[in-house]
Formats: structure tokens, C-alpha cells, sequence
């Protein structure tokens, strides 16, 4: 078997979730934390993003997660537009994985004037503090350096309902491509 492409893969695993959270999973222009070249690269080309959460205290929680592309921000807030969006809930088993496979090239998430161009979806968090181009986001590395730009792929998680504790583990392999 002979594969054309090789994706890079970054994992982001955070305990203890118990508030509305955003997360940088891949910084378009740092080159140096996350695998992937910053040079001349406009785009991230995700091919798939796998979620596992477990609620972890008893209650009645419910969490939403988001995972997604910045398509505009600022000193103020900014928005992501959703490539998935899925529900970690507290009834019955508390775990839940999901793998989301975007098939062929993947999803090529290149932005222009505050969208997506090649990815249309009515899922977003918009007008959000946590997109502010100076946010410290945590991302893969553990620390709160991550300030996210348009481009980036980041996560949010949503405490819907309140009383409970979500551990989660994100996954997303990907690759860039330059503006050549």
C-alpha cells in the first residue's frame, strides 16, 4: 500500500473543564511549537479531528465543544466558524469518542473576509472574548501563550448545563499549505 501524503497531528488534553473555555489547537504562524513550517503558510488542511470526553463528578452536565476555524478577531472579541460541534452529556455511560474523517484532501480552511472559502456552516461562536487576538489561549503545549489569529484552528468548550467536571482529548491530524 502506498500513501501520497503524510499529515502532521497535534493532541490537546486538558482535566478538570468545568466553564465556558476556548482551547488553540494549531497556530497557523508558529512554526516553532507546532509541527508545521510558518513560512508563507495560509491555510490548514484538517483531515480529521477524533474527541474524547468523559465527565468525570456526578451531576447533570452537559457540555458542548466546538472545534473550528478563527475567521475574524481583534483587540476585543473575535469568531470561529464550527467544522464539528458535538455533545459530551452526563446520562449513562459519561464517555464519549467520536472521530470525524474529512475524506479525500480534507477541508481546506483557508479564510478571506471573515469566512471560511471553501467550508460554509451556520455552527459558530462569534463575537467571543476568547478569539481576541491577545486572548492566552492554552494550547498543545500546556501553556496560555497561544494568541489566536484569523486562520487558527481552535476549540471551545461550552458548559451547557452546569454540575459536572469534562476531561477531554482532542486530536486533529492536518497539514498546511502556502500561499504560493
Amino acid at each position: 500500500m502506498s500513501y501520497a501524503k503524510t499529515y502532521k497531528f497535534v493532541e490537546l488534553a486538558v482535566d478538570g473543564i468545568t466553564a465556558d473555555t476556548g482551547y488553540q489547537l494549531i497556530d497557523l504562524s508558529d512554526g516553532a511549537n507546532f509541527p508545521h513550517s510558518a513560512q508563507r503558510e495560509d491555510r490548514i488542511i484538517v483531515k480529521s479531528i477524533e474527541l474524547e470526553g468523559a465527565i468525570s463528578t456526578a451531576g447533570s452536565g452537559l457540555f458542548t465543544v466546538y472545534v473550528g476555524v478563527i475567521t475574524e478577531n481583534d483587540g476585543t472579541d473575535g469568531s470561529m466558524t464550527a467544522l464539528r460541534k458535538w455533545e459530551v452529556k452526563n446520562i449513562g455511560d459519561a464517555h464519549t469518542f467520536h472521530v470525524q474523517e474529512f475524506p479525500f484532501a480534507g477541508i481546506d480552511c483557508k479564510v478571506g473576509n471573515g469566512a471560511l472559502k471553501h467550508f460554509a456552516s451556520n455552527i459558530e461562536v462569534a463575537d467571543n472574548a476568547a478569539w481576541k487576538n491577545d486572548a492566552g489561549l492554552q494550547n498543545i503545549n500546556g501553556t496560555t501563550a497561544g494568541n489566536p489569529g484569523v486562520g487558527d484552528l481552535v476549540a471551545y468548550v461550552d458548559e451547557t448545563v452546569n454540575g459536572s467536571t469534562l476531561n477531554l482529548r482532542i486530536g486533529v491530524a492536518y497539514d498546511t499549505e502556502d500561499a504560493r
